[in-house]
């Protein structure tokens, strides 16, 4: 075999062994990656700030035999991505046996008022057009809601409070004063989705082609040291180098 044909499959050897060391740089660079995302977005979930920055919180009072006008709460995230939490707390310091009121949320639009479409019963036309409804009063002075990811299929709520008069009880004639506190959670559905990403499909997989990575280069190390000229037709195969015949000689 003449010379620079032995300088050509030693070149092509050196070739491969580069690309086995791009393909491993890649495959560490894509865990390195998807780990470190999965762990900042875990740590910006834990972190308080994940919660402050999505805080709401207002103050109702609702005079006797009245309603608030809708209250908008908006939520920066997509939809059935995120889990939101409510809580309704009548002010303990205005709070007796005789406050009572309803609260109602609404998705997506504020449903119609008009007296025609309410007919007589405004607490029952609420009640059955809102998506959660509740009595707030001295025996249950705290309501709390936490809305999962199916339930969070929009971006716009609308809260109302109703404080109708009780015919039957002569002192309920107090205003409703009470306090709203609303939180949601973005980033809680792309944590076990990262997670199975990074740990379950990117990690398993980045090993076993680092392991071939690896006993490859170890192979063309072998054959870098090995006399080039007694390379088998099978090595040359594998390595893409044409298979010269001698003149003369048998071909099988």
């Amino acid at each position: 075999m003449r010379q620079s044909e032995n300088e050509a499959i030693q070149e092509k050897l050196l070739d491969r062994v580069a690309d086995l060391d791009t393909a491993r740089l890649r495959w560490v660079v894509a865990v390195i990656f998807t780990t470190l995302l999965f762990f900042i977005i875990l740590g910006v979930f834990l972190a308080p700030v994940s919660e402050l920055s999505t805080r709401q919180t207002a103050q109702f009072k609702v005079p006797k035999n009245t309603n608030t006008e809708p209250l908008v709460v908006e939520t920066i995230a997509i939809p059935v991505t995120y889990f939101m939490h409510y809580s309704f707390e009548l002010t303990p310091e205005y709070l007796d046996s005789h406050s009572s009121a309803y609260i109602y949320i609404f998705k997506n639009e504020v449903p119609d008022m008009s007296p025609d479409v309410v007919g007589g019963d405004l607490h029952l036309y609420l009640k059955l057009v809102s998506f959660r409804n509740a009595t707030i009063n001295a025996a249950h002075p705290v309501i709390e809601w936490d809305l999962a990811f199916r339930d969070c299929d929009t971006n716009r709520y609308y809260v109302i409070i109703y404080n109708p008069d009780d015919p039957n009880d002569p002192y309920d004639n107090k205003d409703v004063i009470m306090d709203m506190d609303v939180n949601y959670e973005p980033l809680l559905p792309l944590i076990p989705i990262f997670f199975i990403l990074a740990f379950i499909i990117i990690l398993p997989l980045a090993i076993i082609r680092l392991y071939v990575i690896a006993q490859k280069k170890k192979e063309l190390r072998v054959l870098l040291t090995l006399d080039l000229e007694n390379l088998s037709n099978e090595d040359k195969l594998r390595l893409g180098i044409p298979i010269t015949t001698e003149p003369g000689s048998a071909r099988y």
